[in-house]
């Protein structure tokens, strides 16, 4: 099996080595006995020779047991059945000096599969104004979205967002919104003996796993984002510790390495939204394209072709776990309005108890970027520090310019002070603008029991007016049932506002009640919808995303989602749940104590995760039915005690009893029976169960002797 030198050098046959390491051989290799030796010590595969008792300690490399505190597969996606909805928003306000006002909002969902198509419109009595109308067609596995309609230009460190119509196509990576894109920090080690693998996160224990011994790897740990220090300990069954320690930074605009994020749009832009002068104008192309280079690096690119101009940028981001995220851009545009440019720096870092950001850009008047005006914006800078403090306190201070070319220019300071004050939560502000002059708050919240809280506030407005405010509020604990306002002001504005409002199952209310400075308003909105599934269509609250059908088989079971009451069941067994977001897993459980005993439980709860649109989900089985009745040979005997019977191929609980009697529980209408006994076996005709009734003697029915 071995070649041993007498100066000790070990070779070893080639089918060996190559099964003790997985890196390639190369290392020189002879020939002997018809087969390829390799020395072990060129190969670098641990191994002990004990010649006293002429044996060979072998450490084969192995895959590192993979710690996932973080999952990064995608869970089970259920397409949308064929279903839709339609949400009607309706407001009426009524006041002293203008009389009587409507209003309406109308949202029309279609989808099937990955499809979707959505449209929204408000109506008052001046006309009726169309929003959004757009298709969309995702593909959660490649993460790729198809968009046409109404939409919104992507900003990735560069450009505007801006309402246009027209096509998008590219990543999104909201298909898989539980498996991050950005880079998360992991740790490698390895146990000599079985151990526990403890991970912490900034000293806060996140996780903890059993592994055997060998090489371990953390993977996607917990962390958010921002800087600190991972940390890793590993305590083996003699309690001896490791410790590894590795310092991080992740920032959610940074793409992890290897992945790319991109996409092309086209259209027109539209202007004046949502007003009577809403149209569609200038035609444009944009392209973007972002890779990460590494899991530090990410670089980016980014055109923009519009009809009097174009413009190329590039963009950067850079993360270091001991410093924080820089990030930078530049970008030229030309055209009929000259020769453009503009530069961007910014730094962030947000750690344990502290957080700094700075951003900064700058342009000539030459620069164009779709959306707007050529040197609209000459440069903006922003800067920020947010500080813990002892006694659960904390400071934040902001600074913000910017210099406009088109209009007056915005400078803004703020300044907020907050801790907690004998079981209040306590807050102070200030707000400086050149513009709007100078205010302060002084604020004071407290929770009450079952839902309600309480808050005082002081405020000193621009112009010199001070007020106080006391605001008590109830919210349910759910999205169903009662909610109310209370507030009043006192000083130089005085002002008083009550409203109480429903959510229920069918759809929600409020009204509300308002008085400032003599003058009186009445203001009452009613929120409900239709969804459908198939040709089931319901009556209820709007839906906002997707939504999902409960089928409990019964009547009057308590639906729940995430453990939040949601829904009872109808007279069909089902009940509508309307506020799942799509692509996000929710728990959708039912209440077991209501559920029949005849019932079968399928899934007291099941994860869901949908695309656009709504579907039908199972918790629990149809109605059992209850049947006794004999089975009779056709001599007259009955059929053996102990037989076992198949109800259509399928095994049945209990066996015949004495005098061939019957006790089956079934949820169908019609089966057949088999027999089976060591001498023989036979079989029925299909037996309806609509002609069976417990209340009657046991009913006979025959079975046929198969050969």
């Amino acid at each position: 099996m071995l070649w041993i030198e007498p100066d000790g050098v070990i070779w070893a046959r080639e089918q060996d080595v190559s099964a003790w390491t997985r890196a390639p051989l190369n290392i020189a290799a002879r020939e002997k006995d018809g087969a390829r030796w390799y020395r072990l010590n060129g190969t670098q595969i641990p191994y002990r020779y004990d010649p006293c008792e002429q044996t060979l300690w072998i450490a084969p490399q192995r895959d590192a047991q993979q710690l996932n505190f973080y999952s990064s597969t995608p869970g089970a996606l259920k397409p949308a059945q064929a279903s839709g909805f339609l949400n009607m928003d309706v407001f009426a306000v009524s006041s002293e000096d203008a009389g009587t006002e409507y209003a309406g909002l109308a949202d029309l969902g279609l989808a099937r599969g990955f499809g979707s198509i959505r449209s929204t419109w408000s109506m008052d009595r001046e006309n009726t104004q169309r929003l959004d109308t757009f298709f969309r067609l995702d593909d959660p596995e490649r993460l790729h979205q198809l968009r046409l309609g109404d939409a919104i230009t992507r900003t990735d460190g560069l450009g505007t967002a801006v309402r246009y119509g027209g096509i998008r196509w590219g990543t999104d990576f909201s298909l898989q919104p539980e498996v991050p894109r950005f880079a998360l920090p992991g740790v490698s080690g390895e146990a000599a003996l079985p151990s526990t693998v403890e991970l912490y996160v900034d000293n806060q224990l996140r996780g903890q796993y059993e592994v055997d011994p060998g090489p371990f790897a953390v993977n996607n740990p917990p962390v958010f984002t921002g800087g600190g220090n991972l940390q890793v300990v590993v305590r083996d069954t003699l309690g001896r510790e490791t410790v590894y320690v590795q310092p991080f930074y992740v920032s959610s605009q940074s793409l992890g390495a290897g992945i790319a994020d991109y996409a092309i749009e086209a259209g027109r832009l539209r202007e004046n939204y949502a007003t009577s002068g809403d149209r569609y104008s200038d035609s444009f192309i944009l392209g973007s394209y972002r890779y990460g280079i590494s899991d530090q690096l990410t670089l980016g690119t980014r055109f923009e072709v519009q009809e009097l101009a174009h413009t190329l940028g590039g963009s950067a981001i850079y993360t270091l776990p001991d410093i924080g995220k820089f990030n930078a851009a530049m970008a030229s545009s030309s055209g009929d309005f000259g020769s453009g440019a503009q530069a961007q720096l910014g730094y962030e870092r947000q750690v344990s108890g502290v957080s700094l950001g700075l951003q900064g850009s700058w342009s000539n008047p030459e620069y164009v970027e779709l959306g707007r005006e050529p040197g609209a914006v000459a440069r903006s800078l922003r800067a920020q520090a947010g500080f813990a403090l002892p006694a659960s306190a904390s400071l934040s201070v902001a600074w913000g310019e910017e210099i406009r070319r088109d209009r007056d220019n915005l400078q803004l300071t703020a300044l907020t002070y907050a801790r907690p004050v004998y079981g209040w939560y306590g807050s102070a502000s200030w707000l400086h603008s050149p513009q709007a002059g100078d205010s302060a708050l002084i604020g004071f919240s407290r929770s009450l029991a079952s839902g309600r809280s309480l808050s005082l506030q002081l405020q000193r407005d621009g112009q010199g007016d001070l007020m106080l405010t006391v605001t008590w509020q109830r919210s349910p604990q759910g999205p169903l049932g009662w909610n109310a306002l209370a507030s009043a002001s006192v000083g130089d504005i005085e002002s008083t506002l009550a409203s109480i409002g429903y959510s229920a199952t069918r759809g929600s209310s409020r009204l509300t009640a308002f008085e400032t400075s003599g003058l009186r308003s009445l203001q009452a909105e009613l929120n409900s919808g239709l969804a459908w599934v198939g040709s089931d269509v319901y009556w209820t609250r709007p839906v906002r995303d997707s939504f999902v059908l409960a089928d409990a088989t019964a009547p009057g079971v308590r639906i729940y989602r995430d453990n939040q009451l949601v829904g009872i069941t109808g007279a069909n067994g089902r009940a509508l749940v309307p506020d799942l977001t799509t692509y996000n897993t929710t728990r959708i459980s039912l209440d077991t104590e209501d559920l029949p005993l005849d019932r079968s439980l399928t899934e007291a709860s099941q994860d869901v995760k949908l695309a656009p649109g709504g579907a039908v989900i199972t918790l629990a089985g149809a109605a059992k039915r209850t049947l006794e009745f004999s089975l009779q040979l056709e001599s007259g005997a009955s059929v053996p005690m102990g037989a076992q019977l198949l109800q259509d191929g399928s095994p049945v609980d209990l066996p015949v009893g004495m005098d061939g009697l019957v006790y089956l529980e079934t949820t169908v209408e019609q089966f057949r029976l088999q027999a089976i006994w060591n001498t023989g076996q036979c079989q029925t005709e299909i037996i309806d169960t609509h002609k069976m009734d417990n209340n009657q003697p046991p009913r006979a029915f025959t079975c046929h002797l198969q050969h």
